[in-house]
């Protein structure tokens, strides 16, 4: 038997209440998030076409990054992450890695 607390008739309608503004509040933060990322993987495509190179959305620190292959590349010599990390591990956990375009003849 599941057991619930009760705070009282009132005090059960804020407790509802509160967990109603919680959840609507986790929503906006999940569609608030896909917004950026959509922006970023849209932005990654658009540089890709202009300029042939491989973008990466990372999350870095916390924060979405839009980073060129070459940066990370750049990054793992310059030791910003760990010891061991190669470029093949932060494919794997990017969030969307372009792709290359084909060479015409």
């Amino acid at each position: 038997m599941v057991t619930t607390k009760d705070y009282g008739i009132i005090g059960n309608a804020i407790v509802a209440f509160l967990k109603g503004i919680a959840t609507a509040f986790k929503g906006w933060q999940v569609r608030r998030y896909n917004r950026k990322v959509g922006k970023l993987i849209q932005k990654a495509e658009e540089l890709r076409n202009l300029t042939g190179y491989r973008y990466f959305v990372i999350r870095f620190r916390g924060k979405l990054k839009l980073l060129p292959k070459q940066q990370l590349k750049r990054w793992i010599d310059n030791r910003t992450f760990k010891k061991g990390t190669t470029i093949r591990d932060l494919e794997k956990k990017a969030i969307y890695t372009t792709k290359i375009l084909p060479k015409y003849k």
